[in-house]
């Protein structure tokens, strides 16, 4: 049924093409039309109606944004046009359609809130239609893996502290506990030197860290800390929830050049997914030995999320996001087997540095393999004072080729091989601070 109003001299009715607004005068009329523009007289415009009471301000009512024409006076040679000034059109013209304006913002927020209309908060690299063929499998190998990618938030006495990602790397079915891998960074309170081998950084293993879960009522649990390593830079954390997803499984074969994505978790609980590759260069000297390299840039939330091959596999785990830096899943497993088996991770320590001939210019390789008939191995970069390597005379520019007879040709290699060797210690009935004997073949340069 039409309806009538009466302000400022106006007519508020409903005609079949929508809301009109008009000046009550018989000389002149400037009208407020909901429908096509081009159908419209020159000075009209749409609106939605004032009242939210007759429905329209209901999110499923009709979206009709208010707008108006104004006469065109001149058009020059550019076919720039010049509009009849605002003050020929009735204030009370005006100010109808400034209010319908503000309806129909208001009506349009409301609907952006809902999840079927929502924007994305940032568009992934799949959303791009440079993704190709392929779209579609990796579009499903991030999503499968997605569930089990969760968000992290760190705290003191109330403040927040870091806010990062993780993901499921084991569920018990009968307990219903997870346990979560993260950065541990996520505890870190201060890192006073970029040398991490100084081992300055300070953590709070007290720190109160919640785990932002992603059923439909954005549940929020208190996580509590297994366990944490300032070397390897992750954290085990144990919280209690339901499980439909299926953990992917972990694959330790890392391959330079790999094409990969990284996967974690804004502040709103929604997807980051950020595709690079794995860069073939090795660690600087103030970098740790494990640490390997993405080729894109990596989200700050995405610190502790995962690092995924085009299968869905677990690759391995983000730990600096400011320097694009990762730890090999290789690492991550063979520390949790060791710390299953022992309840702690230790190290070696061979008061060394080194920098790998791998990762050498080709120029700088030809002229090594040509002069010194070296073409693999690791250069040392580095001796500790005081330490077995200076004493028994190992010096700065000296290349090891292998260690026990087995050819280490990059500085992740030579980590897992002193993980290894730190595993038979233990097993050996050996502990902490004790001497383990290693044979390295040398050339002294």
């Amino acid at each position: 049924m039409p309806r009538r109003g009466r302000k400022r001299k106006r007519i508020v009715r409903e005609a079949d093409e929508g809301l009109v607004i008009e000046e009550n005068a018989s000389t002149r009329t400037h009208k407020i039309n909901v429908g096509d523009p081009e159908a419209t007289t020159a000075a009209s415009a749409s609106a939605a109606p004032e009242q939210a009471s007759d429905g329209s301000s209901a999110v499923s009512s009709p979206v009709r944004r208010p707008y108006y024409k104004r006469a065109v006076i001149e058009v020059n040679s550019w076919g720039d046009e010049t509009l009849e000034p605002l003050s020929n059109i009735d204030p009370a013209i005006l100010d109808a359609y400034e209010e319908h304006e503000a309806k129909y913002n208001a009506k349009r927020r409301r609907h952006l809130k809902l999840i079927t209309l929502e924007l994305a908060p940032r568009f992934s690299c799949l959303g791009s239609p440079r993704s190709g063929s392929t779209r579609e499998s990796m579009e499903e190998t991030v999503l499968k893996t997605a569930k089990v990618v969760l968000g992290l938030s760190s705290y003191i006495d109330g403040n927040l502290l870091k806010r990062a990602s993780g993901f499921l790397i084991d569920w018990d079915k009968e307990s219903k506990t997870a346990t979560v891998l993260t950065s541990a960074l996520l505890i870190r309170t201060n890192s006073p030197s970029m040398d991490e081998w100084l081992a300055k950084d300070e953590f709070v293993p007290h720190a109160k860290v919640h785990v932002h879960l992603l059923d439909k009522n954005d549940t929020t649990v208190t996580a509590e800390l297994v366990h944490y390593h300032r070397h390897y830079n992750f954290a085990l954390f144990k919280i209690k929830m339901d499980l439909e997803a299926q953990i992917p499984s972990f694959n330790t074969e890392v391959q330079f050049d790999q094409e990969i994505f990284v996967l974690g978790r804004d502040v709103n609980r929604n997807l980051i997914v950020n595709r690079g590759g794995v860069v073939h260069k090795g660690p600087s000297g103030f970098e740790r030995h494990h640490h390997m390299f993405i080729g894109c840039e990596v989200d700050e939330c995405c610190l502790g999320g995962s690092v995924i091959d085009l299968d869905g596999q677990f690759l391995r785990m983000v730990t600096h996001p400011e320097m694009i830096m990762f730890i090999s899943s290789a690492i991550i497993l063979k520390c949790l087997h060791i710390l299953k088996k022992h309840d702690y991770i230790p190290r070696l320590h061979t008061g060394m540095k080194f920098s790998a001939i791998k990762f050498l210019d080709p120029v700088v390789k030809e002229k090594l393999s040509r002069k010194c008939n070296i073409d693999a191995g690791l250069i040392v970069t580095e001796v500790s004072y005081g330490s077995v390597a200076e004493k028994v005379g190992i010096r700065i520019g000296d290349v090891v080729e292998s260690w026990n007879g087995e050819l280490i040709s990059t500085t992740l290699e030579l980590e897992n091989f002193l993980l290894r060797k730190c595993e038979e210690h233990l097993d050996n009935g050996d502990g902490i601070d004790s001497n383990v004997e290693t044979l390295v073949s040398l050339f002294l340069y």
